[in-house]
């Protein structure tokens, strides 16, 4: 008798490389969104760099003008470079500045921590509006919603 791969096996492995496939494309197209938003960024501090050399203050439009071109190059580097280049140049980046690289991650840490509160207020919030409203549903009527149903209109009759 020989032993041959079980044939489960094959449809199994088709897919995972399917899962595998789709999985990069996403992460290609958040990339690319990822990119997009920061050419955006890119462009905000060009613009906020002309506005400072209309006022003339030239040290600052310099600055400002100088962040666009590093951020503009950050969007074109996320745009055309591979996973991999990106993590190469996040390990240089780390070991060239790792003070800097730590307030980064520390800075991105904050942030997330926020937006995920914020999130979880504003759904809380939802919540906590939907059962107030379940509440009111499950009570007897009162003299007060009887008022408060017959209560003319602003500007009716």
């Amino acid at each position: 008798m020989e032993n041959q791969p079980r044939s489960a096996s094959r449809p199994t492995s088709g897919f995972a490389q399917r899962l595998k496939e789709d999985g990069w494309r996403t992460l290609e197209q958040r990339k690319r969104s990822a990119a997009d938003r920061v050419e955006g960024i890119a462009q905000a501090l060009g613009r906020s760099g002309a506005q400072f050399i209309e006022n003339d203050e030239s040290t600052l439009a310099d600055l400002l003008n100088r962040l666009a071109g590093t951020v503009g190059n950050l969007a074109t580097r996320l745009r055309e470079g591979t996973f991999d280049d990106l993590v190469d140049d996040t390990r240089s980046f780390a070991r060239r500045n790792p003070g800097l690289f730590i307030a980064a991650g520390l800075v991105a840490g904050f942030a997330v921590a926020r937006f995920a509160k914020a999130s979880a207020q504003r759904s809380s919030y939802r919540g906590s509006a939907e059962d107030a409203a379940d509440d009111r549903d499950d009570r007897a009527p009162t003299l007060m919603d009887e008022v408060d149903d017959e209560a003319p209109l602003p500007g009716g009759p």
